[in-house]
Order: structure tokens, then C-alpha cells, then sequence
């Protein structure tokens, strides 16, 4: 249990590996069909499998879009076939629905994603409801994570001051997306991230366990 100095109002959580699984099996298969279907490739050509995808992976989307050839005309094909694919995958990862139904006594929730709003909601299903504000990528017209233009939108929406909001994800781009507005940080070690990641980034909080986002006010 951590004990919370800092007084908070909001927390902004990542979606895809914090609140729920990362499977690379369903996002090896995912891209397999993207680069068949739309890029009209050999997914041969860039991995043979799920263990060479995940050297090949890289979290920033745009550049793996860039190396497939998934050119902008192409990404809602491509989207569609991603989420129809991937997304039977994904599962919750079991102790969150406790984490957010005691978070939410205390602080207002929100979730910023560069996966789609809609796809988010639809995998959340009533935990949904739990969220003050989500906003994905067809929110932010392409600024997704780091930059900070979906974060500034929830702290409007849900009118925190920076300094009273902590952003919570696996991810660097998580990381920096909450250091560039001055909101606090929230390295979580169970998703993409390690803690020798979170070591470098130097966030507010490292938590090992969805449990330890449960704070002792």
C-alpha cells in the first residue's frame, strides 16, 4: 500500500496494458492480417512469428505503420481488420474491477488511448461506466501519445489542474505524455514495461500490482 502525499483529484490511465492484457499472439496474428490484407505483403517479409514479432514491434504505431507501407488511405481498413482480430484477445486483467470501483470513491477516472474510443468502450463494457471522460485516437486527430493534446482535453473536460492529475501507464509514451503537462506519473510494471523502463523515466510512482493503485490518502 502507498501512502499518497500529493493531493489528487484525477487519474488518467492508459488502456492496452494496464487496465487490460497485451496478448502478442492476437497482435502478431493482427498485424499478419493488416500486412496481408491491406498492405497486399508477406508478413513473412518483417516477422515468421510471434517471438520474431515482438523483437520487431516497436510502440510507436506510426512508425510501424511507416515500415509495413500502411499508408494513411489505408488506416480505417486497417483499424477494422486490427480490433476484429486482436481484440477476442484481450481480456481485463482480473483484480481491476475491485482497483476502480475503491478508486472511484475518491477520485474522478478518466482513460486516454490511441486505440479507438469506441473499441475501448465496447471492451470495457459496464466498467465503462466508471469513467469520468475516454478519450482515444479518433479524438485527437492523430496527436496520440506523447503528445499531450488528449491529456490537456480530460483536464478540461474534468476541469483538474495538472499538478492534481496522475497519468498511469506501461509505456514511455505514457510516462511523457503526463510529464508534459506537469501532471503526476505512474509507471505500471505489468503490461509492456519493465521496471528497469521505469527506472529510466523517472515517474512519480512505480506500481508492481494493480493493488498498489489504491492509495492510502
Amino acid at each position: 500500500m502507498l501512502v499518497l502525499k500529493e493531493k489528487l483529484s484525477l487519474i488518467v490511465f492508459d488502456f492496452d496494458g494496464t487496465l487490460v492484457t497485451t496478448p502478442w499472439k492476437g497482435l502478431c496474428r493482427a498485424y499478419q492480417e493488416i500486412i496481408e490484407k491491406v498492405c497486399k505483403k508477406d508478413p513473412r517479409t518483417f516477422f515468421k512469428n510471434t517471438g520474431e514479432f515482438k523483437r520487431w514491434y516497436s510502440h510507436d504505431l506510426v512508425y510501424n505503420h511507416q515500415r509495413i507501407g500502411l499508408l494513411p488511405e489505408m488506416e480505417e481498413e486497417g483499424k477494422g481488420i486490427f480490433y476484429e482480430i486482436y481484440d477476442p484477445f484481450v481480456d481485463i486483467y482480473p483484480v481491476i474491477p475491485e482497483v476502480l470501483n475503491r478508486l472511484g470513491e475518491n477520485y474522478q477516472l478518466a482513460i486516454l488511448t490511441n486505440r479507438s474510443r469506441q473499441s475501448t468502450v465496447k471492451l470495457l463494457g459496464e466498467l465503462a461506466q466508471k469513467f469520468a471522460v475516454i478519450v482515444g485516437e479518433e479524438d485527437v486527430r492523430g496527436r496520440l501519445k506523447p503528445d499531450p493534446d488528449g491529456l490537456w482535453m480530460i483536464l478540461e473536460q474534468t476541469g483538474i489542474n495538472p499538478e492534481n492529475a496522475l497519468m498511469v501507464g506501461d509505456v514511455k509514451n505514457d510516462i511523457l505524455t503526463g510529464q508534459n503537462v506537469g501532471a503526476k506519473t505512474g509507471f505500471v510494471t505489468w503490461g509492456f514495461g519493465s521496471l528497469k523502463d521505469a527506472k529510466l523515466l523517472k515517474p512519480n510512482f512505480i506500481f508492481r500490482k494493480p493493488e498498489e493503485l489504491c492509495f492510502n490518502r
